[in-house]
C-alpha cells in the first residue's frame, strides 16, 4: 500500500512510470493498473496521483509531457532526424499534436527549429 510514500520510494515509482512510456490510465473494468512492470491498485493509483501532485507541483501527465517536450528540443537542436521520427520516438503517434504541443511550451514551431 502507498500510504506513507517516502521520497525515495516515490522517485521508484515515477522512475516506473516513465519507463512504462505513455502515462497509463485507470479502466473501472480491471481492478490493477500496470505501470511498467508494476500494478497497482485503484486506490494506490489515486494516492500516487495525490503524492505526486503534493510533491512536484503538477500532475503526472504533464511531467511526462515536459520530459517528452525537452527531449524533442534537444533531438530537433542536433538536426539528425525528421520531426515525424522525433515526434515518434518522444512518444506522440500524431505529429500535429506535438507540432502544437512544442509551440505551446516554446513558442517556436519544430519545423522552424530545423530552418535555422
Amino acid at each position: 500500500m502507498v500510504e506513507k510514500v517516502g521520497l525515495l520510494r516515490e522517485n521508484k515509482i515515477v522512475a516506473i512510470i516513465l519507463a512504462g512510456g505513455r502515462s497509463k490510465r485507470f479502466k473501472k473494468d480491471k481492478s490493477r493498473l500496470k505501470i511498467g512492470n508494476k500494478s497497482l491498485t485503484y486506490h494506490q493509483y489515486k494516492k500516487l496521483k495525490k503524492v505526486f501532485k503534493k510533491v512536484y507541483k503538477t500532475t503526472i501527465y504533464s511531467y511526462i509531457q515536459k520530459l517528452r517536450l525537452k527531449e524533442a528540443n534537444i533531438l530537433l537542436k542536433e538536426r539528425s532526424m525528421s520531426i515525424g521520427e522525433i515526434s515518434k520516438k518522444v512518444g506522440y503517434r500524431h505529429q500535429g499534436h506535438f507540432s502544437k504541443l512544442f509551440f505551446s511550451t516554446y513558442g517556436v514551431y519544430p519545423k522552424d527549429l530545423l530552418k535555422k
